[in-house]
């Protein structure tokens, strides 16, 4: 392993070692009150299949930890998820606490990989400082979108720098998937479009443009059944 990989290695150490340890922070009880708003929408997702009747909350961030809470407690009983968050918050909290975890790092190691694109000492330097950076810190021991949301938006900036200095336009539709699921964690991750747009607008070139909004309308259906299948959300 090079100096270069130790090094990285030990800030994701250091990173899991800062973000680990908070992911019962405040349990039994639940300090943050949009914790408790996410879960209340994945239950009502249990009991209305494939449905939250809510616009608020873009489906594939519900769709995923629904999946993710499902695999844990092998229940779709509402009943019975409600008498775990009565009896013990954390069982359910701390699982659905993890996906972000992951994605937290997920982000670090993205970093890394575009600082990498400019020098092995930017990369270093950068996932470093995003791995003691106090606000990523803390949204990584949350139930919440925002760790899921930041993954995919730099995930579509890693595939727009590639795209354009390798001169390989190709690579953007890999943007396009992420800047949809960045924005399908939350609305504001419609921002990942940016760096696929401005590459696009940077090479002249907009013949692929047809294509990727093909794509996009697809893995939009695909992510969001509800919007399009049941627009009444009430």
């Amino acid at each position: 392993m090079s100096a270069r990989n130790q090094l990285f290695f030990l800030i994701l150490l250091i990173a899991v070692g800062l973000r680990l340890p908070l992911l019962k922070f405040g349990m039994p009880f639940v300090l943050n009150p949009d914790e408790a708003n996410y879960i209340s929408k994945i239950l009502y997702l249990f009991k209305h299949f494939l449905n939250p009747h809510c616009a608020s909350v873009p489906g594939f961030f519900l769709y995923l930890n629904s999946l993710v809470l499902f695999l844990s407690t092998l229940s779709l009983d509402t009943n019975v998820l409600l008498n775990m968050l009565d009896a013990n918050p954390s069982s359910v909290y701390v699982v659905l606490r993890m996906v972000s975890l992951i994605f937290s790092l997920g982000s670090i190691v993205v970093v890394f990989l575009i600082g990498n694109l400019f020098g092995s000492i930017t990369g270093i330097i950068a996932s470093g400082l995003l791995s003691l950076a106090l606000i990523h810190v803390m949204f990584s021991h949350v139930f919440l979108p925002f760790s899921m949301m930041v993954f995919y938006l730099l995930l579509s900036t890693l595939f727009a720098l590639r795209a354009h200095l390798n001169n390989n336009l190709n690579i953007l539709k890999a943007g396009v998937i992420a800047a949809l699921l960045s924005s399908s964690a939350h609305y504001i991750g419609i921002v990942g479009f940016i760096p696929v747009l401005f590459v696009m607008a940077l090479k002249k070139d907009f013949t692929k443009l047809r294509s990727f909004l093909v794509l996009f309308l697809i893995l939009f259906i695909v992510l969001n059944p509800y919007a399009v299948f049941y627009l009444p959300f009430s």
